[in-house]
């Protein structure tokens, strides 16, 4: 049944949206699953990621697995989906005190990874 919906128009996926957010539980991995698809499909991924922003606001129960993914989109391959996520994530999280910690920690943790990946050896006994 979820496969499917990924295919339907845009009000079957506004629904689809709505069902994530009043489901008992999101932390089914197909839900996950394919909420990150939304976001990867350029028809969808503006929902997508509204959906995500939802569930993390008002689902504090499934924040463990919508937060990463969220996260996870700030280093995406696409460039319209990485600007995107990043505005969720500044523009309507982060100002959320339970978010702040997490939302930092992994934007230190990815500016620690691009300091050391740009860090030369030292050149050792060159004159």
């Amino acid at each position: 049944m979820l496969g499917a919906l990924q295919h339907e128009d845009p009000k079957t996926q506004l629904a689809f949206a709505q069902f994530c957010l009043e489901a008992p539980s999101l932390a089914v991995p197909e839900v996950m699953t394919l909420l990150a698809r939304m976001c990867h499909e350029a028809t969808w991924s503006v929902l997508g990621l509204a959906t995500l922003r939802y569930a993390t606001l008002l689902r504090p129960a499934v924040r463990g697995r919508t937060l990463p993914l969220l996260l996870e989109l700030v280093t995406d391959e696409a460039e319209e989906l990485r600007k995107n996520a990043v505005q969720v994530l500044v523009n309507r999280l982060f100002h959320i005190p339970a978010l702040r910690e997490p939302i930092l920690a992994h934007a230190l943790g990815l500016l620690n990874r691009l300091l050391t990946a740009n860090q030369t050896p030292a050149a050792g006994g060159a004159t």
